[in-house]
């Protein structure tokens, strides 16, 4: 369940129940972005009962605006939710200025989600 491309990867590891986003998202749509969108919700689903989820995002060069779309719309899903017994961890790098915003936007949606910066 990975997505592979020249310009980002998305991979899946079920043993750790994290998915790591590396590369540069530049895709043109919301569109464009739902498989990737369908890979983190199926693997949430898988995970529903784990202790938690995390989304890596440490490698993540660039994410557009309809990126950032796309990741709301999973993090409002996973707090949405109720079935979904998780605590969900978020990773970033201090040094890349989006992550910081991004991730302390992702809180506002959802207070409980677990924002690692390093």
């Amino acid at each position: 369940m990975d997505i592979k491309t020249e310009e980002y990867n998305i991979i899946y590891d079920s043993t750790t129940t994290t998915v790591v986003c590396d590369g540069s998202l530049f895709l043109n749509s919301i569109k464009e972005y739902e498989p990737i969108l369908e890979l983190f919700k199926k693997a949430a689903e898988e995970n529903k009962f784990s202790k938690t989820f995390t989304v890596d995002l440490r490698e993540l060069q660039f994410l557009n605006s309809s990126g950032i779309n796309m990741m709301i719309k999973f993090v409002s899903h996973v707090a949405e939710g109720a079935s979904f017994k998780f605590k969900l961890v978020v990773k970033g790098q201090k040094e890349n200025l989006f992550h910081e915003k991004l991730l302390k936007n992702f809180q506002c949606l959802m207070p409980s989600l677990v924002v690692q910066l390093e």
